[in-house]
């Protein structure tokens, strides 16, 4: 009996002791867990904010390249400058010298008088006519040499000021490269730290950028089915259309052998008042495009407003620091202010607005044979079918909160199935 109970309560302390261990072993694998997901994160935020930072460089290098030409510009205007007032100062002093001298002789040849003493102290009338015109002459030839040492001076003068606004801007833009400079040796300083990190977790650094190329195969994969379905629906548009237009045609010449009028008909009529009438879209920048899509390479407007950085560029690219690390981006990603409007670069028709895992919503616009693509979309403003003008307002970029609250839009843009590099065809 009493071994009987010694056994029981044996029993229960040792089930009790396994749940307990069961409970913990699950919280340490739970535990486990959370940290390798959040180690993840912090992996791609600091991925993210390697890109930024990589972009930022990009961008400061340009400004430097562009300033350097500038201050060259400024130099090359500062040389003729400082020619052209030497040789106004050597012509101002030879004027001013021939001048005085001019003064020295008169006064001499009058023996010092005044000029009507010196008139009439002529022997005859000629002597005095001679001496009276002599004296209106070279009265008129100092006028004359005055004006022009005054006009000299004046011009010399002008000349000083833009030499001296030409050197003040040139060294606007020398402290500008410098602070440019300064912000990218911080710059490199920051991302030298984020590299150092990174390679630290490269087996967190291959699983996200796993996962980052699984959504872009994902996307890929979606436009390339939905392009292929809105070609083949134009196509048998298209040959239902030449099918309607012989058709017509064959009406046409029976009705013009029987001697009938031929009238349109109310899909003529409605076709003929809805054709476009060719009018210019504006964006709120007061830029407006007209022609076609193609026709306006490299003036489209971004489609975002505000300050970004281009982060990811287009085509396949080494990462300049993370050795064995290749992106091959179809587009290019644009990181915005959070939740920063995103904005039509051309006139089009929405033909498609989908969902994707890493990409939000999508909404694809139409222009021709042409497509532009917007992703990573949180609100919507437009529906499938809407027709959409040049600036207007397509949605906001999702903000994402898990990331420092970043907003990156993905835009690709094509003709048809062919990729084209965005960049090419947008202006800042």
């Amino acid at each position: 009996m009493l071994l009987s109970l010694f056994f029981v309560q044996g029993w229960g302390q040792s089930s009790s002791s396994i749940r307990k261990d069961q409970r913990r072993n699950r919280q340490q694998v739970e535990q486990a867990r959370r940290n390798i997901r959040q180690n993840e994160r912090d992996v791609e935020n600091n991925l993210h904010e390697l890109e930024l930072l990589d972009g930022q460089i990009a961008d400061i290098n340009k400004d430097i390249r562009r300033l350097r030409g500038k201050s060259d510009s400024i130099v090359r205007l500062i040389r003729p400058l400082n020619d052209s007032i030497s040789q106004l100062n050597s012509r101002l002093d030879a004027m001013c010298e021939k001048y005085r001298s001019a003064l020295r002789r008169s006064q001499t040849n009058a023996n010092s008088l005044n000029d009507i003493t010196f008139v009439f102290s002529s022997t005859d009338f000629k002597q005095a006519w001679e001496r009276y015109r002599s004296l209106r002459q070279f009265s008129r030839w100092r006028q004359r040499k005055s004006r022009e040492i005054v006009e000299t001076r004046q011009s010399l003068s002008l000349r000083h000021q833009r030499l001296d606004s030409l050197r003040a801007a040139n060294q606007r833009v020398l402290k500008r490269v410098e602070q440019q400079r300064s912000s990218l040796e911080r710059k490199k300083v920051e991302t030298d730290r984020l590299v150092k990190s990174l390679k630290s977790h490269n087996s967190q650094l291959q699983k996200v950028l796993k996962r980052r190329q699984d959504e872009a195969r994902k996307l890929e994969e979606r436009l390339e089915k939905a392009l292929a379905e809105e070609l083949e629906q134009r196509r048998r548009q298209e040959e239902q259309a030449q099918k309607e237009r012989a058709r017509k045609e064959a009406e046409r010449r029976r009705q013009a052998v029987s001697g009938d009028t031929v009238r349109p008909s109310e899909s003529d009529r409605q076709y003929v008042e809805q054709k476009p009438s060719g009018s210019k879209d504006q964006l709120n920048d007061s830029r407006v495009l007209t022609g076609t899509f193609e026709d306006n390479k490299g003036k489209m407007p971004y489609p975002v407003n505000g300050d970004f950085t281009i982060v990811k560029r287009f085509g396949r690219q080494k990462h300049p620091r993370l050795p064995k690390v290749e992106t091959n981006n179809p587009g290019i990603d644009i990181e915005t202010t959070r939740g920063a409007t995103v904005h039509a670069v051309f006139g089009g028709e929405v033909s498609q607005i989908f969902k994707l895992a890493g990409y939000n919503n999508v909404i694809v616009l139409r222009h021709g044979d042409y497509v532009t693509v917007y992703a990573n979309i949180a609100s919507l403003n437009v529906r499938k079918g809407d027709k959409v003008t040049i600036g207007q307002q397509l949605g906001r970029v999702y903000v994402d909160k898990a990331d420092g609250n970043r907003s990156v839009l993905h835009f690709e843009l094509r003709r048809e199935k062919d990729k084209q590099n965005p960049e090419l065809w947008l202006s800042r």
